[in-house]
C-alpha cells in the first residue's frame, strides 16, 4: 500500500475530523470502495463490520475502532489512548502508544515504534454473540481463521496476551459499553447485523435453482437469452461494478444489489424489481411494480403499472422507458407485453414527485444523445441495437438448429455436481452432442462424434476424444475442456483451460483468460493408440496442430514444452476421486469396448 492515499480516490471511504461522534459503515457504505481512511478523529467511535480491502488509521487520540475483516492490509499512524479490534491478513502499526489492540492476522504484525501497547487474541464477534456471523464473512472473503500469528512478533514495549488473559480484562474495555446513549457495542452489532439478516431473510430463497444469479464481476458484460432462463422466473443482480448487462426475455423478478458504474438493459418484469443500492449507472426496464432504495446519481428509463416507490435514494434523472422504440424493435416489446399481460396503455413513472429526483417527458428524450441512452453501437464487446439484434435472433436461430426431440442429438444439461460418461455404444444414431447449462460437472466423451455443442457452463471438466466436424462452444467460464477437432468456433469463453488438436484454425470471439496447449489426454493417460485408432477410422489427421494458427488478444498460448511444468491434475481430473477419476473413466470406456 502506497505510504499516501488520495482523499479524492471514488474508491476511499474518508472519516476525518471528527470529535465526540460515532461512526456506523454498512455494507451499502462500501460499494464501489476499496480501502476506509480514519484521520483525526478524538473521542471518537467507528464500527466497521462488513468486511473491507484495506484500512488506514492516521493520527487518532482516545478512539474505539472496532473493524471485521480487513481482506488486504490495516495500517496504522499515530494512534494514543485508544482500542483497536481487527482481523486482517496484514497489519502494520506505527507510533501506537497506549493502546489495546484485539487482533487476529495471518501474518506477523509489523511494529514501529510502539509504547504501552498491550495484544489480545480478536475476540469480537465471539463476545458479543456473532461469531456465526464472523465465520460466515471470512468464508466468502476466503479469509484464514485457523491460526491467527497476531503473537509471532515480539517488540519490548508490546505486552502480548493469551486467550486466558481476555478473562480477566473488564467488558467495558473489550467493546463500547452497551446501552449508551451515543453508542452501545453489542446494540451496534444488532442493528448492523439485523439489518443484514433481515435482508438476508428476505432474499434467502434466492439461492434456489429458480434463481438466475449475475454476482460479483468487474469489466463485464452479461447477455441473458430465454435459454438461460429455462426454470427460472427471477434474476439476481448483485456486486457488479463498470458492467453491462442486457436481460431482454420477460421474467417475473428482477433484484439489483449493489451495483456502481454499470448499464442494466432490461425488457419486461412481469411482477416487481427492486434495486437496493445502485449508484452512478445507466438503469433501463419495464416492470409492473418498482421500488428503488440507496439509489444516487444514476439515469432511469422506466415503465411502470404502477407508482415507483422511492427510498434513501437522491441525484438522478428519471425518463419513460424507450430502449425498444428506440432501437427499432417496439414490435417484439409489444408481443412480449401482449403475451405477458402487460399494459403499455399508462406508464406510472413520475406518478411519485421526489424533491431530490429529475422527471423527464417523451418530449425530453429527443434531445437526449442515444449513446447516452443506451450502450453504444459498434462497441467491440457490446452494442445497443446489435445485441438486442442478437438476443431475438439468436435464439430463435438456437431453438430452431437444437430440437432436443431430434433423435440424431444427445443433450446433457441443467446438471451440477456430478459426471456423466458417455460411451460408444449411447452414441449409436447420434452425430451431436449437446452440453448445457452445466456447473461443477465432468463428462467424458471419448468415442468420436461428428458435431459437439456447449453453452453456458461454468466450472465444468470436459473430457472430449475426436469430433469429426466441428465443436462450437457459446459461453464456458473457468473450465478445463480436452479435445481434438477438425474445426472449433469458441464464443464467450474466460478463464480456461484448453488442450486442443486442430485441423484448422480456430474461430474465436469475445473470450479473455485463455491458457492453451496442444492436445495431450490420450497420450498422458497411456491410451494414444486408441486415439491413433479413431483418428485413422474417421480419417482425422494427426500429423499438424493448427491450435495456434490463431492469434487473440485474451489467448496465451503454449508448447509441448510448457506441458511438461503443468500439475497433472490440472490436465486431467485427478485419479480415484468419488465423483469421477481420469484413468478409471477411460479404463471402464476403453474396456467396456474390449468386452464388447
Amino acid at each position: 500500500m502506497e505510504s499516501k492515499l488520495s482523499e479524492a480516490d471514488e474508491g476511499v471511504l474518508v472519516v476525518k475530523d471528527k470529535h465526540w461522534h460515532t461512526e456506523i459503515i454498512k455494507k451499502d457504505k462500501l460499494i464501489g470502495k476499496h480501502t476506509v481512511y480514519v484521520k483525526n478523529c478524538d473521542m471518537v467511535t467507528v464500527f466497521l463490520v462488513p468486511p473491507v480491502g484495506n484500512v488506514v488509521v492516521e493520527s487518532v487520540k482516545s478512539v474505539t475502532l472496532c473493524i471485521g475483516i480487513v481482506t488486504g492490509r490495516i495500517v496504522v499512524r499515530g494512534m494514543s489512548s485508544s482500542t483497536l479490534h481487527v482481523a486482517a491478513k496484514a497489519a502494520e502499526f506505527r507510533d501506537i502508544r497506549g493502546t489495546g489492540v484485539y487482533i487476529h492476522t495471518e501474518s506477523a504484525i509489523e511494529w514501529y515504534n510502539p509504547n504501552e501497547v498491550s495484544v489480545y487474541p480478536y475476540c469480537l464477534h465471539d463476545k458479543l454473540g456473532y461469531y456465526t456471523s464472523y465465520l460466515s464473512d471470512a468464508e466468502e472473503c476466503g479469509f484464514s481463521l485457523s491460526e491467527n500469528h497476531y503473537s509471532e512478533t515480539k517488540n519490548s514495549k508490546v505486552n502480548i496476551l493469551s486467550h486466558e488473559d481476555l478473562s480477566k480484562v473488564e467488558s467495558t474495555t473489550i467493546w463500547p459499553k452497551a446501552g449508551e446513549g451515543v453508542y452501545g457495542g453489542k446494540a451496534t452489532f444488532d442493528k448492523i447485523y439485523g439489518d443484514d439478516t433481515a435482508e438476508e431473510e428476505e432474499y434467502k430463497e434466492l439461492s434456489g435453482p429458480n434463481v438466475f444469479h449475475v454476482k460479483n464481476k468487474r469489466w463485464h458484460t452479461e447477455t441473458i437469452q430465454e435459454r438461460h432462463l429455462e426454470g427460472k422466473d427471477t434474476v439476481l443482480i448483485e456486486g457488479l461494478e463498470m458492467c453491462t448487462v442486457f436481460l431482454v426475455p420477460p421474467v417475473k423478478k428482477v433484484i439489483v444489489r449493489n451495483v456502481k458504474s454499470v448499464t442494466i438493459c432490461i425488457g419486461i418484469v412481469t411482477e416487481k424489481v427492486t434495486v437496493k443500492g445502485m449508484k452512478e449507472s445507466t438503469f433501463h426496464c419495464a416492470a409492473k411494480e418498482a421500488e428503488f432504495d440507496r439509489t444516487f446519481e444514476t439515469a432511469i428509463y422506466m415503465h411502470t403499472e404502477t407508482p415507483i416507490q422511492w427510498t434513501n435514494s437522491g441525484g438522478f434523472t428519471l425518463n419513460p422507458y424507450c430502449l425498444h422504440d428506440k432501437l427499432g424493435y417496439y414490435t417484439n416489446y409489444a408481443h412480449d407485453a401482449e403475451e405477458n399481460g402487460f399494459t403499455l396503455s399508462e406508464n406510472h413513472y413520475a406518478d411519485v414527485k421526489e424533491v431530490k429526483i429529475d422527471i423527464k417527458t417523451p418530449k425530453d428524450l429527443d434531445g437526449v444523445e442515444a449513446s447516452t441512452i443506451w450502450p453504444k453501437a459498434g462497441e467491440e464487446i457490446y452494442g445497443g441495437k446489435r445485441v438486442l439484434q442478437e438476443i431475438y435472433e439468436e435464439d430463435k436461430k438456437e431453438e430452431d438448429s437444437f430440437d432436443l426431440s431430434d433423435p440424431n442429438i444427445l443433450a446433457v444439461k441443467n446438471k451440477t455436481w456430478n459426471s456423466e460418461i458417455i460411451k460408444r455404444k449411447q452414441l449409436i444414431d447420434k452425430d451431436t452432442v449437446y452440453l448445457s447449462d452445466l456447473e461443477m460437472f465432468t463428462v467424458f466423451l471419448v468415442p468420436p462424434v461428428k458435431n459437439v455443442f456447449i453453452q453456458n457452463v461454468k466450472a465444468v471438466t470436459i473430457c472430449i476424444g475426436m469430433v469429426t466436424e466441428k465443436i462450437t462452444i457459446k459461453g464456458m467460464n473457468g473450465c478445463t475442456l480436452h479435445v481434438a477437432a477438425k474445426a472449433a468456433e469458441f464464443h464467450d469463453i474466460h478463464r480456461t483451460g484448453i488442450y486442443i488438436h486442430t485441423e484448422s484454425a480456430i474461430e474465436w470471439n469475445n473470450s479473455d483468460g485463455i491458457q492453451m496447449y496442444p492436445y495431450c489426454l490420450h497420450d498422458k493417460l497411456g491410451y494414444y493408440k486408441y486415439y491413433s485408432r479413431d483418428a485413422g477410422l474417421c480419417d482425422f489427421s494427426l500429423a499438424n496442430n493448427h491450435y495456434s494458427d490463431t492469434k487473440t488478444e485474451g489467448v496465451n498460448i503454449q508448447g509441448y514444452e510448457e506441458l511438461d511444468k503443468v500439475e497433472p491434475t490440472a490436465i486431467w481430473p485427478k485419479a480415484g476421486e468419488e465423483i469421477y477419476g481420469g484413468k478409471e473413466a477411460f479404463d471402464k470406456i476403453y474396456e467396456d469396448e474390449s468386452d464388447a
